[in-house]
């Protein structure tokens, strides 16, 4: 199961998670909820690592679980490119 919110900042999130938290159903869980978010805005990775790095900070402490990435794209390689930065940028392979 899922939590897809959009239109929310990073404190809304983690406000709504706190509040159901304590609720019978969070807590009847078998397994918790996995929550999907949007990094806003969408950044040029090979540009701005330092950003999105901080912005996946944010939402991962926020509560995400899942991060759904998009990229402002000049080409298809060039969306590849921004694919495996992101990668090493969020270190991905926990190289680092």
């Amino acid at each position: 199961d899922a939590w897809v919110p959009f239109l929310l900042g990073s404190g809304e999130v983690r406000t709504m998670l706190d509040r159901a938290a304590s609720t019978p159903a969070a807590q009847a869980r078998e397994r918790p909820l996995d929550v999907a978010l949007w990094p806003e805005p969408a950044l040029d990775v090979l540009q701005e690592p330092d950003r999105v790095r901080e912005q996946a900070e944010a939402h991962l402490a926020a509560g995400a679980t899942i991060l759904n990435y998009r990229f402002p794209s000049r080409s298809v390689a060039h969306h590849l490119e921004q694919m495996e930065a992101l990668a090493g940028v969020l270190d991905l392979a926990g190289d680092a």
